[in-house]
């Protein structure tokens, strides 16, 4: 049962990345909900939180070149270090020599979600009615609906983005064992956001951190109180933190 449940998570992740970025991102906030999808189908969804095909990176470069022109990076690498649902991640220099990423949108994202999310409503529909599972009276699939509608909006201008990772490491500032990249909001846009790069190995690559000899319960234990310091003491906290946004550096900070 479990291997058909594998096969089937697969087939739902190609139908999503054949439906395009909307389908994606949903297929990605889907991959941390333990609560309403079974275990194989969220673990074989965790592929979409990174590994998306990517658009042409001449394409993401002639963007960066409208937004924020073509001197404000020295090298700028055309083939995409990451790329996820709403975009994808280059690496380049700055003008003053600084190596960043900058994350790029991919075009036409606003007009795609307005003609898709009107569909996603009358399925969002269709579920709350058709669903009688056991466990169907702890989820409302039209508030699951409206409450994600709303975010990816806010998630396509990336000065949003760009802020309220300013905000958060401030909120860190001092912190030995919290690493929050710079954002140069001065070579962003709503569509381009650069920030510092900072390599890292994702939090759930248990064999690489392993290797790295990376305490895994002090870990676990950091990453509580990180989560706890965002809740009780600053109100402000990180609401998407699955895997993908998450890596613990060689040094040993998260």
């Amino acid at each position: 049962l479990a291997e058909r449940k594998y096969a089937v998570s697969d087939e739902l992740c190609s139908g999503l990345l054949r439906l395009g970025p909307t389908f994606i991102k949903l297929g990605q906030i889907l991959s941390t909900r333990y609560d309403i999808l079974p275990y194989e189908y969220v673990k074989g969804l965790e592929r979409l939180q990174d590994k998306v095909p990517p658009f042409d990176g001449k394409t993401a470069y002639a963007i960066v070149c409208d937004d924020v022109g073509a001197s404000a990076f020295e090298s700028f690498e055309l083939k995409p270090f990451a790329a996820a649902s709403l975009g994808q991640v280059h690496l380049a220099r700055t003008h003053w020599g600084q190596q960043v990423a900058v994350k790029v949108q991919r075009p036409g994202l606003r007009e795609l979600f307005d003609a898709d999310l009107q569909n996603l409503r009358v399925l969002a529909e269709l579920l709350r009615r058709l669903d009688r599972t056991p466990d169907s009276l702890l989820r409302d699939w039209r508030e699951i609906f409206e409450s994600n509608a709303a975010i990816i909006y806010e998630e396509i201008d990336y000065t949003n983005e760009g802020k309220n990772a300013k905000r958060f490491k401030k909120n860190f500032e001092g912190s030995t064992w919290i690493k929050v990249p710079e954002v140069y909001l001065n070579i962003s846009s709503p569509r381009v956001l650069t920030m510092e790069f900072v390599p890292g190995v994702k939090i759930n690559n248990v064999k690489k951190l392993e290797e790295m000899g990376v305490d895994r319960k002090d870990l676990a234990r950091v990453s509580g109180e990180c989560f706890m310091i965002q809740l009780l003491r600053h109100g402000y906290f990180h609401c998407d933190p699955h895997p993908g946004n998450l890596a613990v550096d060689t040094g040993g900070e998260e």
